[in-house]
């Protein structure tokens, strides 16, 4: 059994790793990173921008960078893109390097969350539900491969997510939360 010494927050746009990454770091006394933040001011362009001037897989390739780069700082609360796991290598990176947290919500209610929201590329098609729901069912299995514990964000607030995951860094072998599933034993 290993200490949990980072946590690496992965799933769909929109399903909270944020605001849960801010109020577990806060809890922790840990710090706090966004990827896709920290991949703008490295680039110093916005996300849609990268995609539109330089396309998904140059974009792709910073986020590679940056999960590398940063998934070997200590005690931090790492949120990552919804599509950093897409790579091999990153779920590597994230699995070998800290605790994967696969924060996993229904896409029709993520799809009341950020409609409206201009800033996801993914979504500028004729049919934003329906495209998050196909990048849902490809990436699901991806989020189960990726992560250590799969949390069920439906009917559950921020900071109640936040107290669990405080609580299993504290003593993983005693969280029963029928919310917080087992994926991968932390000895890897």
């Amino acid at each position: 059994m290993k200490m949990i010494n980072s946590f690496f927050l992965v799933g769909p746009m929109g399903v909270g790793k944020t605001t849960v990454g801010q109020a577990l770091a806060e809890q922790l006394g840990f710090s706090f990173i966004d990827s896709d933040a920290y991949i703008e001011n490295q680039a110093g362009q916005s996300i849609a921008d990268l995609f539109a001037t330089q396309g998904e897989v140059a974009f792709r390739d910073l986020e590679t960078k940056a999960i590398d780069a940063l998934s070997l700082l200590p005690n931090i609360v790492l949120s990552t893109g919804g599509g950093a796991i897409l790579r091999d290598v990153n779920r590597d990176y994230l699995k070998s390097r800290g605790t994967v947290i696969f924060l996993d919500l229904a896409p029709s209610a993520i799809f009341e969350r950020i409609k409206g929201d201009q800033t996801r590329p993914l979504l500028k098609t004729t049919s934003p539900l329906g495209t998050l729901q196909n990048i849902y069912d490809e990436r699901h299995p991806i989020y189960l491969d990726a992560a250590h514990y799969r949390i069920l964000v439906e009917g559950r607030s921020p900071q109640e997510i936040s107290d669990l995951l405080f609580s299993l860094y504290n003593d993983p072998m005693n969280v029963s939360a029928d919310w917080c599933i087992p994926l991968k034993d932390l000895k890897n």
